[in-house]
C-alpha cells in the first residue's frame, strides 16, 4: 500500500526583497531539497510575498514547512491548510514556479487576494487548491 499524499499550502512575506538571483538560487535549493525528500510543489511570488504549496510524504511535508518558518527570510508565514489528497497535484515538479506579477489576475481568481495577504485566513481549501491547479498550465516546470 502506497502512503497518502498530504498536501499543505501556506503563505509569507519576505523580511527584504528577493533578488532575481537570490530567487534562482532559493528555487535551485528547494528543488534539491525537495528531490531528496520525495516532495513536489509550486512556488508563486509577487512583491516580496509567497504562496507555496508542498505534497508529499506527511513527515516530510512538516519538517520541510517547520524548516521555512524557522528561516529567516520570511516572516509572517501562515499555513492556510493541510489535507490529504489522492494524487499529486505537481507530481512532476520537484518545484514548479511563477512570478505572479506576470500572470492575468482575470485568469486566476484569488491571486489577488493571496498575494496581498490581507485576509488569506478567510480563504477555502477549495479556492487555494482551484488557484494553485490553474498555474500548471503556465508555471516552470522543475
Amino acid at each position: 500500500m502506497t502512503e497518502p499524499i498530504f498536501l499543505a499550502a501556506y503563505v509569507s512575506d519576505a523580511r527584504l526583497a528577493f533578488s532575481k538571483q537570490e530567487l534562482l538560487e532559493l528555487l535551485a535549493s528547494s528543488r534539491a531539497n525537495n528531490a531528496r525528500s520525495g516532495l513536489s510543489g509550486l512556488l508563486l511570488h509577487a512583491g516580496g510575498n509567497f504562496l507555496q504549496a508542498l505534497e508529499g510524504p506527511e513527515d516530510a511535508v512538516r519538517q520541510t514547512l517547520a524548516r521555512i518558518e524557522r528561516d529567516s527570510r520570511h516572516h509572517h508565514m501562515q499555513v492556510l491548510f493541510v489535507d490529504h489528497i489522492p494524487a499529486r497535484l505537481f507530481g512532476d515538479w520537484s518545484m514548479g514556479f511563477e512570478e505572479a506579477h506576470r500572470l492575468n489576475e482575470a485568469e486566476h481568481p484569488g491571486l489577488t487576494s493571496f498575494m496581498g495577504r490581507d485576509d488569506a485566513s478567510s480563504e477555502t481549501e477549495h479556492t487555494v487548491i482551484d488557484l494553485l491547479r490553474s498555474f500548471r498550465h503556465v508555471s516552470s516546470h522543475g
